[in-house]
């Protein structure tokens, strides 16, 4: 009978050893995840019709109505592109864009204009900018949002 206990407790304290591997796995992974797209920005709230006309256009006149100060040399986007909307959101919610800055710090500069301009012009004002996150990170953050709210 102790041989079974005994067994029993070398499983365990191996279970508990992978669970500690995999937490800081997933950890080291979702920290990959996030410095991939540390140059990301996400765009909430682009019409729809705007697709069908003159997204580059569109988005690059959104830019350099944030970026007044920024020199048009320096903002350079790697990539703009929509990402596919969630077969759970109705068809009449905005798709999210995606946009890779070339420089990390005109990234910033952008999203901290965004954030302190205190109205768009009319065509920008549903548009809103957030950091790019892993959907993990992004979980992990509402996780917390009971307590950031007391």
């Amino acid at each position: 009978m102790t041989e079974y206990v005994t067994a029993h407790n070398n499983l365990t304290d191996q279970v508990q050893q992978l669970q500690q591997q995999v937490t800081a796995l997933d950890s080291k992974m979702m920290d990959a995840e996030n410095r991939a797209r540390r140059n990301n920005l996400r765009l909430r709230g682009v019409p729809e019709t705007v697709f069908q006309d003159d997204f580059p256009a569109y988005v690059r006149s959104l830019m350099d109505t944030l970026a007044q100060d920024i020199p048009a040399e320096m903002l350079l986007l790697d990539r703009v592109h929509c990402v596919p909307r969630s077969r759970y959101l109705p068809d009449t919610t905005p798709r999210n864009v995606l946009l890779r800055a070339h420089y990390y710090n005109i990234k910033e500069l952008i999203l901290k204009s965004s954030h302190m301009r205190i109205q768009l012009p009319f065509k920008y004002a549903t548009v809103k900018l957030f950091t790019d996150l892993s959907a993990a990170t992004l979980r992990r953050c509402k996780a917390f949002n009971q307590v950031t709210t007391l």
